[in-house]
């Protein structure tokens, strides 16, 4: 899921409902064996920050689909 918008528009509780959900399937799966990953970033013009590696800058990339990368 990608969040992105203007000041004000909700991605911050949009984030907090994520975290609940998250954790009531985390635990009404139990027993069963799967994999949790999870990428916070920032994109703030045409530059791009990994939030949770000390802000190191990334790059953002376009494939032949036109889909969106982010990368180291």
């Amino acid at each position: 899921m990608i969040l992105f918008g203007q000041t004000s528009t909700g991605k911050t509780y949009t984030c907090f409902k994520l975290q609940d959900i998250l954790a009531h399937d985390l635990f009404d799966n139990e027993g069963e064996a799967f994999h949790v990953g999870l990428s916070v970033f920032e994109i703030r013009g045409k530059k791009c920050y990994d939030l949770l590696a000390d802000r190191r800058s990334l790059k953002i990339l376009h494939d032949e689909h036109d889909q969106v990368h982010v990368g180291k």
